[in-house]
């Protein structure tokens, strides 16, 4: 990390401060402040990402969901996805009725329905999805994104249409649709932004709010009349959930390094020449050798 200050005596100075990355100590207890670090405006930088990471994941009613990781050419589109796949039928086939002919003892005539079955099912991601598009601009240091996450959450299933009902004499049979169809709770976002190389984009607002009822009574005593009050509780409770999304972006050189930040001993673009191969049975280092 760098920090530039202009001297105001000068009319063009400048002093650049080099400073290392900060580490977080392991011990050191953050959650008190996991509020304020949420409410970090600007240009995020390596300690920020470390310090607020380490403070939401100390706060009682906080999970780290996922931390994936990938490389992609610049314009071209990538998928992250952090979810389960569920399938669920498509189309169901038609109800069937049939009446029989023959009496039976009670003086009525068999009838059988048979309800709808599965014919074609589909599936849907429920988690979350994270699609984007880097794009290098022509500065070659800042990286325009464009971000689209999705937070998918079943619900529960919906059953369609009305009973069927076949009359066969004095002989009534009613049996329930079966047609269920999946509810799905949606919350996406689409923005394009513009970055530094290396800094990273905090995404929220991706709030939900889940109300529980709970309904308790003792058995037998609750349902006593009037007295029953006593052995009955009822109760509601309301619970928040905001999810963060933290992406980082940085150019990678073709050797594989950072092409304009130095990690480590690794020097800003540089070139692995010769990088060592581990086998199975050792590591061999491999040398590239020019042409006789």
């Amino acid at each position: 990390i760098a920090f530039s200050e202009t001297d105001p005596n000068q009319t063009a100075g400048q002093l650049r401060v080099p400073i290392a990355p900060t580490t977080i100590p392991g011990g050191v207890q953050l959650a008190s402040t996991a509020n304020a670090l949420a409410n970090i405006v600007g240009f995020v930088g390596e300690f920020d990402v470390s310090a607020a990471v380490r403070a939401l994941s100390q706060k009682q009613g906080t999970d780290l969901l996922s931390s994936p990781k990938l490389t992609v050419l610049s314009g071209n589109p990538a998928n992250i996805t952090v979810a389960q796949e569920l399938r669920y039928p498509q189309s169901y086939g038609e109800i069937q009725s049939q009446v029989g002919t023959g009496a039976v003892a009670g003086g009525a005539a068999g009838v059988t329905i048979t309800a709808g079955t599965p014919q074609e099912f589909t599936h849907r991601n429920v988690g979350v999805e994270l699609k984007v598009t880097p794009t290098v601009e022509e500065d070659d240091y800042s990286i325009s994104l464009d971000l689209n996450p999705r937070v998918t959450e079943f619900e529960g299933f919906v059953e369609y249409g009305g009973p069927s009902v076949a009359i066969s004499g004095t002989t009534t049979v009613t049996v329930p649709p079966g047609f269920y169809q999946p509810i799905f709770s949606v919350r996406d976002i689409s923005t394009k932004v513009t970055i530094w190389d290396g800094a990273t984009l905090v995404m929220g607002g991706l709030t939900r709010e889940e109300v529980k009822k709970v309904n308790d009574k003792v058995p037998f005593f609750g349902d006593i009349p009037l007295l029953g009050r006593l052995f009955r509780s009822k109760g509601e409770s309301a619970q928040k959930r905001n999810l963060l999304i933290f992406v980082t972006a940085n150019l990678v050189s073709p050797g594989g390094s950072p092409k304009k930040q130095s990690l480590k001993s690794t020097p800003a673009n540089s070139l692995f020449q010769n990088p060592t191969i581990v086998t199975p049975a050792s590591s061999e280092p491999r040398t590239r050798t020019g042409a006789k």
